[in-house]
This record gives C-alpha cells, structure tokens and sequence, in this order.
C-alpha cells in the first residue's frame, strides 16, 4: 500500500474557489428571492430571455415591457434584478454546494507524495540548502552559470554511481581564496 504524504496546500486557491462557489449560490437565491417579491416564483433562471421575461408581459401583451411593469408598479426592482442578472449570469448557481464538492476543491489544491517520494525531497532540499551554504560560508558564487562548476569535484564510477574526484576537488579547492 502506497502512504500519501501531503506535501503542500494551496488554501488560498482553494478558499477562493469555495468563496465564489458559495457567492454564486448565494446570489443564485438572492436573484430567487427578488423574482418572488414581483410575483415570479422559479427554481432557477437560465435565461433571462426565455425564463423571466415573458412572465411579465402578460397583463397587456400586446403592449411593451415597460408598460407592462409600470402598470405593475414594479419596473425599478426588475430593472434592478435584470442589472444583477446580468452582472452575476456567469457565476449564479441555484443549487447549494455540498460538502463534498467543498472538500473536492480543497483536495484539488493539495499535493501528495508517497513515502520514497517524500524522501527524494528532503534530499534535494538539503542539497539546495548545502548549495545555499557554500554561498553564505564560502562565498561561492551560485549564479547558474557557475553552479556547474560545482559538478567537476565529481566523477561517476563504472557503476552510475557519483563519487568526489580527489584531483578535480583539489582543484576546484584552490580556486577558492
């Protein structure tokens, strides 16, 4: 069996997800909430063309929308939802979202490794930090250019191992003041 080791998290991705996730719910039934005040009761609103237009010319439909609002007294609050409609169209959401699909973003923003995995890090942190101390102690210059340079102390043997060359690491040794 394979462990799973986290080894970072982005929670500021991920919240802001879940923050936009929960504010289009939450306009969602705000938008709801306004159409049932002006006497329109829907589960959701696809389009405000097909879904919430034509309910409000029935008094006089042959007459405009406006004439039919204003003889409604209600042309101010749903020009006022037709604006929010179509600020927030792209994100409304009339479904709450479970969970689940909270958590699945949250995990969607977390990286794993298995235990070797995890291992090789810690190597290779250490080796940055060991580069980051031959600048600090030994005034070694880690520009990417010269970092190769660090590699001539070392040789690979017969079997694709890596071992310090004594003659390439005194060397390089004598380079330094």
């Amino acid at each position: 069996m394979n462990t799973r080791i986290l080894l970072s998290e982005n929670n500021a991705a991920a919240e802001s997800l879940i923050n936009q996730k929960q504010l289009g719910y939450k306009n969602g039934v705000q938008l709801l909430a306004g159409l049932a005040k002006l006497g329109l009761e829907l589960e959701s609103v696809n389009n405000w063309e097909t879904d919430v237009l034509p309910h409000f010319k029935t008094d006089f439909p042959n007459s405009t929308l406006d004439f039919n609002l204003d003889s409604r007294g209600i042309k101010d609050e749903f020009k006022a939802l037709e604006v929010f409609y179509n600020k927030n169209r792209g994100s409304l959401s009339f479904v709450a979202p479970t969970a689940e699909e909270l958590e699945a973003i949250r995990e969607k923003y977390r990286v794993y490794a298995t235990v070797k995995q995890a291992e090789a890090l810690e190597v290779v942190e250490r080796v940055a930090n060991d580069l980051n101390k031959l600048k600090s102690e030994f005034g070694f210059n880690l520009n990417f250019g010269y970092v190769s340079q660090l590699f001539y102390p070392l040789r690979q043997t017969a079997d694709y191992k890596v071992e310090v060359s004594q003659e390439g690491l005194l060397s390089y040794l004598k380079k330094l003041e």
